[in-house]
């Protein structure tokens, strides 16, 4: 992936951690967003 497509699909995920923290990803901080790839896909992992 180049670095336009990491950067886009990190704010997916990003959006994503935002519309689910309350019900499902309760237990991630409010301020808690993937940085890197490997991050993303531990949270989808969830």
């Amino acid at each position: 992936m180049n670095d336009d497509a990491i950067s886009a699909m990190l704010q997916e995920v990003n959006a994503l951690v935002d519309e689910y923290r309350g019900r499902c990803l309760w237990f991630l901080r409010e301020d808690s967003y993937s940085a890197t790839s490997d991050e993303a896909c531990r949270v989808l992992g969830h």
